[in-house]
């Protein structure tokens, strides 16, 4: 494919586009993602964090074409012209049904269906609008619905071109952990020689940490560097316990909007600062949007007053107040928050309750790699020390909040006890503020503390 045009990207530098390319991305719905910021709320923590859904379209894009180059160039992979582009175009618009505050609205409060998963986003973004009329003429449109859209592939259909874009270690995941570090100021980054490992193996994506049946030990060290890294941003970035407070404020304001008739169809045409300001404006009547609107705005966020880990909780237990307060979130939540605001004197708006998902896994470690002669197998099935320890430290970062307004400060201990009360388990917040509370049972090094 011919490069018309190249773009300066602050993390790959030149980034080369074909004319079909830079159709889609001048539509209306692609450029909207420029006021879409990747990380949410994190440029809350990290100031340089301001990078969108936009930039991270296109390094998706580039990354899969080096991909691409990998797998034809030097491993000899056939691809005719149409299979190439529609690789390349899914990997650009691979976000496009991204909303403001996405993952804190769909994965994080679950107000929302999560943006993979609504057909009504597909159809709006992608098949009744200008990106639909471009493929069509194109004949792509039903290859890239495809690589898009389904999570179970047909029986007989390749596996590698979807994997390309979106997997485990795939074109996504190289240009975001890349991305989110450098705009974090988080001096960590990966060598492009893993990019060598790529391989086809009976039409999956693989790494090939073998070379003439013996294991390379320098192929596996960069893969681990990579998990180390995924590791590191999800907990000093993704789950860090601000962010996470800053964007259970917006989705509380959200929620609440709901409540009084907002659609998620309204924020189809919003970036993150058209969504803050037309909550303002259409709820300015509202106390409770208000206030979450107002100390978000000018970052006085709320603060943990109950903290539970799942150190002192069983894994049972804490499926139990995922599904609780998680997954059934309009219920069970809704009631804990009242019933915390009542027990401490405060109103029902200045008590948020958090509950991630009932799993943290590290899915990089599920990434096919190729380790002898025998077929690629999962990496974890290894049992390697270093990845299980990742994978341990991984799935220790769930947390449970209470997060309280700091304008009640002085009802944060009645807040506590409440809490303590009302879930049955005692407040790990002190523990982690004196650096108490380890990862590890045993482990006195505070290097993990939150």
């Amino acid at each position: 494919m011919k490069t018309v045009k190249n773009i300066r990207d602050s993390v790959h530098g030149d980034l080369p586009f074909t004319a079909l390319e830079l159709r889609l991305m001048d539509t209306g719905v692609m450029q909207r993602l420029r006021g879409i910021r990747q990380l949410g709320t994190s440029h809350l923590v990290y100031p340089g964090a301001s990078h969108t859904r936009f930039d991270h379209s296109l390094g998706t894009n580039f990354m899969a074409k080096r991909i691409l180059e990998r797998l034809t160039r030097e491993q000899g992979l056939r691809m005719d012209t149409r299979e190439w582009e529609a690789v390349c175009v899914s990997a650009l618009i691979h976000d496009i049904t991204h909303l403001p505050f996405g993952h804190t609205l769909e994965d994080e409060r679950r107000i929302f269906p999560r943006h993979d998963e609504d057909e009504n986003r597909v159809r709006h973004f992608i098949q009744n609008g200008e990106i639909g009329s471009i493929l069509n003429r194109e004949s792509l449109l039903e290859e890239v619905l495809s690589l898009l859209k389904s999570r179970e592939l047909p029986h007989g259909e390749k596996a590698y071109p979807r994997q390309i874009v979106s997997h485990t270690i795939c074109a996504d995941l190289l240009d975001y952990i890349r991305r989110d570090a450098r705009n974090c100021g988080l001096i960590m980054d990966f060598d492009d020689r893993i990019l060598r490992y790529f391989q086809i193996e009976n039409d999956r994506l693989i790494l090939n940490l073998q070379q003439n049946g013996l294991f390379r030990h320098d192929a596996f060290s960069e893969v681990i560097h990579l998990l180390r890294i995924r590791y590191f941003l999800t907990e000093r970035v993704y789950y860090h316990h601000a962010k996470i407070a800053a964007g259970a404020m917006i989705s509380r304001a959200v929620e609440r909007a709901v409540e009084l008739g907002f659609e998620i169809g309204q924020l189809y045409h919003l970036g993150d600062e058209a969504l803050l300001y037309a909550l303002n404006e259409t709820y300015r009547a509202d106390k409770a949007i208000r206030r979450l609107l107002g100390k978000y705005r000018s970052r006085n966020l709320y603060k943990r007053v109950y903290v539970l880990t799942d150190l002192n909780i069983d894994p049972e237990t804490r499926a139990e107040f995922a599904e609780k307060y998680h997954l059934n979130s309009k219920g069970d939540r809704g009631s804990a928050e009242k019933r915390i605001a009542r027990d401490a004197r405060i109103p029902h708006e200045a008590v948020i309750v958090y509950a991630p998902p009932p799993q943290m896994n590290l899915k990089e470690a599920n990434v096919l790699v190729k380790v002898d002669q025998n077929p690629a197998r999962p990496l974890h099935v290894y049992k390697n020390r270093e990845v299980l320890s990742l994978q341990e430290k991984y799935g220790r970062l769930w947390k449970f909040y209470v997060f309280i307004d700091p304008e009640y400060n002085q009802r944060f201990t009645a807040a506590a006890g409440a809490c303590e009360r009302l879930f049955g388990f005692k407040n790990d917040l002190p523990l982690i503020r004196k650096g108490q509370l380890s990862l590890f049972p045993g482990q006195s090094d505070t290097q993990y503390r939150t």
